[in-house]
């Protein structure tokens, strides 16, 4: 992990933190594929980016504290439910004076970002509040009226920084209970395209395809199978078998199924992943721990 002065010049490095869905999972029939939600990290050139702030984001908090990470942290925020966000309180360094926590996310309807989040992970329901960080945080509203569904991108002239490195960040809205937003971040090193808790109907699979198009990395929520699909439609939630569509129709490099049912066994997953990757040998289901690199060409 990067600390003061270091730069990774070999390229991007993706690493899965949480790859469960709807709640955490413990236990001997989890450990393969890991138990903690959501949470990946990005590491390009001196910039940190994480996607979410599940469970996982705990154990990221740690390696960072023990490396005496200072700087900036950019976190884009896919939704507001709690498998999503429960991480954050134990997330150590939002605690350490010496970062500049970003936080990025969609615009509740009634509330600022800032304001739902302090509703959720303040008293009663949580003895410290985001109000009590010692990071310094900064808060970025992403509002679906302002064209989100169409893709937004966060620019200067939106008056949302790109930070120190040069990078970009677009967002379109997913198919989910509440809403949500699915990103892709652009590295000079490469490009990232964060789509869990999203549905992916007819009217969808090519608008997102096109979204992620030729992405080094794809990362899509596979809860269910098709099989299973019937029975949860409007839960918000897409199939590995959509995942692979995707991976035909986007062109990207490398596919990751995450957001696993939080009760599906290593067992059941890898019987899974095993299925998918005799339709597309590019698939692969994440795996808590994981690390993809993209090298620089």
């Amino acid at each position: 992990m990067m600390m003061d002065g270091e730069k990774n010049l070999n390229g991007m490095k993706l690493t899965f933190w949480g790859t469960r869905g709807s709640g955490a999972a413990a236990g001997v029939s989890y450990q393969e594929y890991g138990g903690n939600t959501s949470c990946v990290s990005v590491e390009a050139g001196n910039e940190l980016f994480l996607f979410d702030a599940g469970t996982g984001i705990g154990r990221l908090g740690e390696v960072l504290r023990k490396k005496g990470f200072s700087g900036e942290i950019h976190l884009f925020l896919s939704h507001l439910h709690l498998d999503h966000i429960q991480g954050l309180p134990l997330f150590s360094e939002i605690f350490n004076p010496r970062v500049r926590l970003h936080i990025y996310g969609r615009r509740p309807e009634k509330r600022s970002l800032r304001e739902q989040l302090n509703l959720v992970l303040g008293p009663p329901f949580w003895p410290v509040s985001p109000e009590d960080y010692r990071a310094e945080v900064i808060w970025h509203e992403i509002w679906p009226e302002a064209g989100c569904r169409a893709g937004f991108e966060v620019s200067p002239e939106s008056g949302v920084p790109l930070g120190t490195g040069s990078w970009k960040l677009s967002a379109v809205s997913a198919v989910h209970p509440n809403g949500g937003l699915l990103y892709r971040l652009e590295t000079e090193a490469g490009s990232v395209v964060y789509g869990l808790d999203t549905e992916l109907p007819e009217e969808f699979t090519d608008p997102f395809a096109s979204f992620a198009a030729n992405a080094d990395v794809l990362i899509f929520d596979g809860t269910y199978d098709d099989a299973e699909y019937p029975g949860v439609a409007g839960y918000g939630h897409g199939t590995w078998q959509q995942a692979a569509v995707l991976a035909q129709k986007s062109g990207a490099g490398k596919v990751l199924v995450s957001h696993h049912k939080w009760e599906r066994t290593d067992e059941e997953l890898l019987e899974r992943e095993l299925q998918a990757q005799r339709m597309n040998s590019n698939i692969s289901f994440a795996k808590e721990g994981m690390e993809i690199w993209i090298k620089n060409a």
